[in-house]
């Protein structure tokens, strides 16, 4: 049993709900924030951008059938311990670019020109926080079904949701034929990182602490 812990926060409404059903509590929820992008400008220069850790629960080998042995680009960023597997399973196509580990500063300018950010995690995720990273450069997200990722992209309103590598597909062909689609949807998404600012997430904290202090 725990005791003596006036305040627990969660990142999302998914998280909250696993602490009450396995630990049985009640958390606040504090989604986590977003910092605000530089001035750069968005582009498209056509690709599709995957960014995280190369490892089996991120889902990466799920989604390069859909790039490889077609004309569709997909720009990876990330290393891990899959490296080796994802690069063999993309071997001979040349759409498909591995970055290696990316330093941090020169993420934004990689989701400026992105044409959409793929998150194809089989896990759960907690929140979601590449989801706030490329919005905040004005491209969208396409998202897997798991943990909190679908709530994050409701909440902003900044991209897809996916359930099946069928449905992920059909989303990618939409984008496809329609560029100016993801340019709308990133453009709703970076309005709806008002609710995921720094100075938010603080007014909330403070608000939150001072609330669990009173007697």
């Amino acid at each position: 049993q725990i005791k003596n812990v006036d305040l627990f926060l969660a990142p999302s409404q998914f998280v909250a709900g696993k602490y009450q059903e396995h630990l049985g509590i009640q958390p606040t929820v504090l989604p986590n924030f977003a910092i605000p992008a530089a001035t750069s400008v968005k582009a498209d220069d056509g690709y599709y951008l995957a960014v995280g850790r190369l490892e089996k629960y991120k889902g990466i080998q799920d989604i390069l059938p859909l790039f490889k042995n077609s004309s569709r680009r997909l720009k990876i960023a990330g290393d891990g311990s899959f490296a080796p597997h994802l690069r063999a399973l993309a071997t001979g196509s040349s759409n498909i670019e591995f970055l290696g580990r990316v330093p941090h500063h020169e993420l934004a300018s990689l989701y400026a020109r992105a044409r959409a950010s793929v998150i194809p995690s089989i896990c759960w995720e907690t929140f979601g926080l590449t989801i706030l990273e490329s919005l905040s450069q004005a491209t969208p997200v396409i998202t897997s079904n798991f943990g909190a990722l679908p709530e994050t992209v409701t909440n902003t309103g900044g991209g897809w949701v996916y359930k099946s590598l069928e449905e992920l597909a059909r989303i990618l062909n939409q984008i496809d034929a329609n560029p100016a689609l993801a340019l709308s949807k990133g453009r709703e998404g970076t309005e709806g990182l008002a609710e995921f600012s720094p100075k938010k997430h603080l007014e909330d904290y403070l608000k939150f602490i001072a609330n669990a202090l009173q007697p």
